[in-house]
């Protein structure tokens, strides 16, 4: 599949340690109601600097993609273990900054979760979910080698109904075939302790 070009550039970017202080910038980010479903449905609205930093469970790897120039943040996400054993990990609250969308920058930032969740922490397999109807998101996570592997019924409580999400998942052993057929390397960002500090 062809690559299309980045509107940004790559080696400006780097993944750090999530904050409190990145808190506040990151609820500003999101500006609709449906945003706010689409990105955390348990999540009552509206969101704010709390809420973000409520996201938080023990053992959870959260990250800000920082942009050393002009020195912002311009994404959020995180990569949570699912079992005791570790070898399941999942994709949480993927948001990225207004001015940063439609860029191709949540592909670069899933191939680097993929890439850490597998590499670093020796996932065996990494999942997340996701609504259907988030197209734009279904696409990003299928080009970088998730599968549908079928649907969750999730009650939220403050909604007062259920919703019907997309599971998908993506196993170590796709993730290292899918990087060897490979004709150039995956687009991935560094990992920097204290960028932006």
């Amino acid at each position: 599949m062809a690559t299309a070009p980045m509107a940004f550039d790559l080696g400006r970017l780097c993944l750090t340690h999530y904050s409190r202080e990145h808190a506040g910038v990151i609820a500003s980010w999101v500006r609709e109601a449906r945003e706010l479903l689409w990105l955390a449905p348990a999540t009552p609205p509206p969101l704010t600097a709390e809420k973000v930093d409520g996201w938080s469970r023990a053992e959870q790897h959260r990250f800000v993609v920082w942009e050393s120039i002009p020195g912002r943040a311009a994404a959020y996400v995180e990569l949570d273990y699912l079992t005791p054993t570790h070898e399941q990990m999942w994709v949480g609250h993927l948001v990225i900054a207004p001015g940063m969308r439609g860029r191709g920058l949540s592909v670069v930032i899933t191939e680097s979760l993929l890439e850490l969740a597998f590499e670093r922490f020796l996932a065996q397999q990494v999942l997340l979910l996701v609504f259907p109807e988030n197209t734009r998101a279904v696409r990003c996570y299928e080009r970088v080698g998730f599968r549908r592997a079928g649907e969750e019924i999730k009650h939220f409580e403050h909604r007062g109904r259920s919703e019907s999400l997309l599971r998908m998942a993506i196993d170590r052993g796709r993730y290292r075939r899918l990087a060897s057929a490979r004709a150039t390397p995956r687009l991935t960002l560094p990992f920097v302790a204290q960028a932006g500090r």
